[in-house]
């Protein structure tokens, strides 16, 4: 098999490895790009001008409709440092459960908090 024949997705624009089809993921190693299978070690110098796009002008991005899910994402960075706007939120008499999570909006790139407690969203930048 050629180690230059790298799969291509088209639907998902990611790479696969030619070896074992598992996904390859990008890595630096003396001042090169590589794409870079990480079972069974297969890597292909990466060529392409392009490394990473954001789009930042976006008609269909609204936050604000799936966020009563988003405070059960354990992925999602977390903080105890923020105080919630919401004057009502439970987090005020009772201290020890103060939790915001927060996330970079992709059109404004700006930080946005959402309280887990009260489910409050706001912006800062």
């Amino acid at each position: 098999m050629n180690h230059l024949n790298i799969i291509y997705s088209l639907k998902l624009n990611m790479l696969f490895c030619s070896e074992c089809d598992n996904k390859l993921y990008p890595s630096e190693e003396n001042n090169n790009l590589w794409n870079k299978c990480l079972d069974c070690g297969f890597r292909d110098k990466f060529e392409h001008a392009v490394v990473e796009k954001k789009l930042f002008k976006s008609n269909n991005h609204q936050l604000g409709d799936n966020n009563m899910y988003l405070i059960y994402d354990n992925t999602l960075p977390r903080t105890k440092e923020k105080e919630c706007p919401n004057k009502s939120c439970i987090s005020h008499k009772e201290p020890e459960k103060q939790e915001i999570i927060f996330i970079q909006d992709p059109i404004s790139v700006k930080l946005t908090y959402i309280c887990v407690n009260c489910n409050v969203e706001w912006k800062y930048s």
